[in-house]
């Protein structure tokens, strides 16, 4: 969505999660009862305190985001994006190990070590679903059903063979009549079950069969290339997809429970060094197939990172076909190689183009928080803490932009999406967003207060006295 604004934003409000409760099967607490039998409630969060410690960039523009002055325009804006705010609160998760469990689980993985796993199914059915054009298809998703299989990847001359688990949008009559696949890969040192809370959020909101395959971060046990950040796995995750009849793809559907054929459009996900082997994988597949047999919307990346020499030429590649590429970014940090990502494809931006946000005071794990209580908690005490708001930011930044995608939009006619000009900034609940863009000189002071329970952030010239309530990137 697109609205232009005076200098002083009205914000957007603070997101609501539930509480999420262990449950087999997962199903909706939006606008529909539990099923018999199971027990979820929903709780409001305590209204966070306002963020600390970043800064707004200057910017004598006025922000393409959801905020402005006009009153006719603050409701329809508020509404707009309340609504993609709400849908962005994370559904249950499916029981998850425990702690010890956890720990050697994801060692495991990360060394591939872990063998593939025997498959749990779910009892669901794909029915084609034929798009609107200009809306993004999520009406009747009423819950998730989660699914586990083994996924087998080319690598080379070879194959790897890995766990991988399958989260299927339902409707109320048990049938699956998703709009898109996408695939969401973990990152570096990571496994898929930390990432449960993002990929069920991401199939309800957007109508997606989400897959989420364990791929190793160390090859010493496994095959030659068998890592996150080989180019040669990376052409692997393409070569899925550049078959036309996504036979691996399909078969792992098939054991994780799923009839039918899969959805043919499909869109990229990462966090980390999953982020940059989904834009890897996207380039290498926008170089393999022709125009009109090219099914890839877009690739999103939750704090990419790309070591390995392919994030330019993959921009190209996307570029060139006007796939979309956006990153939802943490400020500089060691995890994330001091945003050297970010910085790359803020380089590569064409004057004025829209490729992301950076979330103001975000960690590199805001992303993935909600997945396992003891990766969350490891991984802000040795990485950084996530600010209260910010993963459900990245929830309302995503399933905006992948809705939009979905309907052939973008940020100049997007419906679904918050977007704004370089440098701007925008106001998510507790977050604060600062769109992606060069990085001006002189940055401004950014108060930021408490109004009628929401967060109001105005701008001043740089230089002047900074106030006691401020962010800071």
């Amino acid at each position: 969505m697109t609205v232009h604004a005076d200098e002083t934003p009205k914000a957007i409000p603070a997101v609501t999660a539930p509480d999420p409760e262990p449950a087999e099967v997962v199903e909706s607490v939006t606008d529909a009862e539990p099923a018999k039998g199971e027990s979820v409630k929903a709780v409001d969060e305590p209204e966070p305190a306002a963020p600390k410690n970043a800064t707004a960039p200057k910017s004598n523009a006025a922000p393409r985001n959801a905020v402005a002055n006009d009153p006719s325009a603050t409701v329809t804006v508020a509404k707009d994006v309340a609504a993609v705010t709400s849908l962005a609160a994370p559904v249950a998760p499916r029981p998850q190990p425990g702690p010890i469990a956890t720990v050697v689980i994801s060692l495991l993985s990360a060394f591939g070590l872990l063998p593939p796993v025997a498959p749990v199914p779910v009892d669901v059915t794909g029915i084609p679903s034929t798009p609107t054009p200009g809306t993004s298809n999520v009406n009747g998703v009423t819950g998730v059903k989660v699914g586990s299989s083994n996924l087998s990847i080319p690598v080379g001359t070879g194959t790897y063979t890995g766990a991988v688990d399958w989260y299927f949008p339902t409707q109320a009559d048990g049938t699956v009549r998703a709009q898109g696949v996408m695939l969401l890969q973990h990152g570096f040192l990571g496994s898929k079950s930390w990432y449960s809370a993002l990929a069920q959020d991401l199939a309800q909101r957007t109508n997606s069969v989400v897959v989420v395959p364990n791929i190793p971060s160390f090859g010493f046990f496994t095959c030659a290339g068998c890592t996150l950040s080989s180019p040669a796995m990376q052409q692997g995750v393409a070569d899925l997809f550049i078959d036309p009849n996504r036979t691996a793809l399909t078969a792992s559907a098939e054991a994780a429970g799923y009839h039918g054929a899969l959805p043919g459009k499909f869109i990229l996900t990462g966090h980390s060094a999953g982020g940059g082997l989904a834009a890897a994988a996207g380039g290498f597949y926008a170089d393999a197939v022709k125009p009109e047999d090219d099914d890839l919307l877009g690739v999103v990346m939750y704090d990419g990172v790309s070591s390995n020499g392919t994030f330019a030429a993959a921009v190209t590649s996307l570029d060139g076909r006007g796939i979309p590429i956006y990153q939802i970014a943490a400020p500089p940090q060691p995890w994330n190689a001091n945003g050297q990502t970010t910085d790359d494809l803020v380089s590569a931006q064409q004057p004025g183009q829209f490729v992301g946000v950076v979330l103001a005071n975000g960690s590199h794990v805001d992303s993935l928080i909600g997945g396992s209580p003891i990766v969350d908690f490891f991984s802000q005490l040795f990485i950084k803490p996530s600010p209260p708001g910010n993963t459900q930011a990245v929830y309302t930044l995503a399933t905006g932009w992948i809705n939009d995608v979905y309907a052939g939009l973008g940020p100049n006619d997007g419906k679904s999406g918050i977007y704004g000009d370089p440098d701007q900034y925008l106001v998510l609940g507790p977050a604060v967003g600062i769109v992606l863009g060069r990085r001006p000189e002189l940055l401004d002071r950014a108060s930021v207060k408490g109004v009628d329970g929401r967060i109001a952030v105005t701008s001043q010239p740089a230089g002047a006295r900074e106030l006691s309530s401020t962010i800071r990137v």
